[in-house]
Formats: structure tokens, C-alpha cells, sequence
């Protein structure tokens, strides 16, 4: 922990910044990822291959996911600029075509206590790239809707379509595709990469009408992102239902009960998101309408211009 974990890491912060803070801190930082590197960034390797690095957690939520104590936003938005620097550095040592990724909560232009604005952050590490020579680094964002709990994003209140909104959810995802166009924010010219990392919609429990609203923000999820050319990846969060998830059920499937993981019953999620992309996907989504309150599924994408 000495080593590793920024000096000023403190409870109850699950995870830690990384120590680069010292010289030992760098190099053991530094060596993990060289090891990391060699070991899954070769082209050919039998044991797969890693371009694309994302480096900590929801960073914006650094009292809990990449905890450092209390630090100003500037000061925090240096330390992990460090980091993320040194990891760029050194994947890119066995791998030229190694990239690293800024993970961000589903927060922009307001943070919670303790935390940081993600829009802000960005500016910050925008301009440190100018000040120190711009390096290649994308965005893996975190569009959850406004009330985990709640399956239904076409209806968060605190998602605007400004750059000023509170929050970048599904259903404002167009403005973060918007702000990662913008000619300031490109590297090299070229539109940053854009990873959505983690997401998923809840079935508030396992009755018919909560698998359907579950379902219906798949398909409203698939809508939005489909044709933002910015987007190079969905992840959805999760495939199975965890009984430790403060509740939430975002699984494609249930658990076993009396288990934490255990692949039980598909949800209607499952089918849903089985279809996507295919000859079925049509009549698959077509229950999703009605529940979105739509008379056509293209109409929940946002076209107007956003500044």
C-alpha cells in the first residue's frame, strides 16, 4: 500500500489513485503496466490482446473509485493526468496502436459532494496535454440513467441538451457525441475514441411489467447509440442479475436465488437484446413504443443542434 496507493488515500474510498507522487511510486506504477503491456499487447498472442485501456474508475467520483483525499480539482485533475500519461507511455512501449481511456460517471456539468465535474476535468487535461504535448486519450463514459433504479431514461428531469446539462445520459447521449466533435477537444484532427463503458437498465423486480420497462430501455439504449458514428462500443452492465448490487437488477438474466451469480431465468431483456442488429429486431422491439411514447423508435434520437 506504501508503494502503490497515493499517500493521501483515505477511507471510504474503495479504491486509490495511484502513487505518483514518488519516484518508487512511478516505477512501480510504471512496471505494472509494462508487465501488462508485454504480456497482452502483442499482436498474435495466444493470450488475446488489449488496445484499449481504460485507466481507473469513474474518476469524477474519486472520493470513492480513485480515492487521494482531499484535493482540489486542480490538483486532482494533475495527479491522474500523471497517471494517465505514464500509462499512455508505457502501453504504447509494446504496442503503438495502444490507447488509454479518462472513465467517467454519467455526471458533466455538476458533481456530488467530494467529487468532481466531469466536463471540467476534461478542460483540465485538455489543457495540460497543450501545455505538455497532446498524447492520445479517449473517453469511456458511463450514461446510467438519472435513477439507476429507474428503467425508463426518456424521462430524467436533470438531462438537458447543453453543454451546461447536470447530467449525460442515454437520453441526452447526443451531447457528449457533440462535445467530443468539437475542433478544440480532437486529437490531432481527428474525433477522440469514445467507449461507453458501462450501463444498463434496471428491472426494479422480476414481474412481467418491470422485465418489460427493462426491456424497453435496451431498446431505447440501442436507439440512441446505434448511429452516433463518435461511439465505437457499448458495454452493457450486466449479463446476470448481483444479488449485492444495492438492489439493482440490470441483468439479461436472473440470478439463482440463495446465489450472488448464478445464471438463472432470461429476462425479457434477454430476447430484446439478443435481437438487436438482426432480421428479428423489429418485431422484438416493437412492444417498446408504446412504453417510450413513440409512434417510431427513430424518434428518440435528438437532431437539433447542441451548444
Amino acid at each position: 500500500r506504501r508503494v502503490w496507493c497515493h499517500p493521501d488515500a483515505c477511507e471510504p474510498g474503495a479504491y486509490a489513485m495511484a502513487n505518483v507522487t514518488t519516484p518508487e511510486g512511478v516505477d512501480a506504477y510504471a512496471a505494472a503496466l509494462d508487465l501488462l503491456a508485454r504480456r497482452y499487447g502483442a499482436s498474435g498472442s495466444a493470450r488475446g490482446r488489449i488496445t484499449n485501456w481504460i485507466v481507473h474508475s469513474e474518476v469524477d467520483q474519486g472520493w470513492l473509485w480513485t480515492n487521494a483525499g482531499t484535493k482540489s480539482l486542480e490538483a486532482y485533475a494533475e495527479l491522474y493526468y500523471r497517471a494517465l500519461r505514464i500509462a499512455h507511455s508505457a502501453l504504447r512501449r509494446h504496442d503503438p496502436g495502444a490507447r488509454v481511456f479518462v472513465s467517467l460517471s454519467h455526471h458533466w456539468a455538476v458533481a456530488e459532494p467530494q467529487c468532481y465535474r466531469p466536463r471540467e476535468m476534461l478542460e483540465l487535461l485538455r489543457g495540460l496535454c497543450r501545455r505538455e504535448g497532446d498524447f492520445e486519450w479517449g473517453v469511456a463514459y458511463h450514461p446510467y440513467p438519472q435513477n439507476p433504479q429507474d428503467p425508463r431514461p426518456w424521462l430524467d428531469p436533470d438531462a438537458t441538451f447543453s453543454f451546461d446539462t447536470p447530467l449525460i445520459t442515454m437520453k441526452n447521449i447526443e451531447v457528449l457525441d457533440a462535445w467530443m466533435k468539437r475542433p478544440e477537444f480532437r486529437f490531432n484532427g481527428a474525433v477522440r475514441g469514445l467507449l461507453l463503458s458501462e450501463q444498463g437498465c434496471n428491472s426494479p423486480d422480476l414481474s412481467p411489467a418491470s422485465q418489460q420497462l427493462q426491456a424497453a430501455g435496451i431498446v431505447y439504449f440501442w436507439h440512441k447509440v446505434k448511429d452516433l458514428d463518435s461511439v465505437e462500443a457499448f458495454h452493457y452492465q450486466r449479463w446476470i442479475d448481483h444479488a449485492r448490487e444495492d438492489g439493482l437488477l440490470l441483468g439479461l438474466r436472473a440470478c439463482v436465488p440463495g446465489t450472488i451469480t448464478t445464471p438463472g431465468e432470461k429476462k425479457a431483456a434477454w430476447n430484446v437484446f439478443r435481437s438487436l442488429g438482426t432480421a428479428d429486431e423489429a418485431a422484438a422491439t416493437e412492444f417498446a413504443k408504446a412504453l417510450i411514447g413513440v409512434t417510431d423508435l427513430e424518434q428518440v434520437r435528438h437532431l437539433a443542434p447542441i451548444e
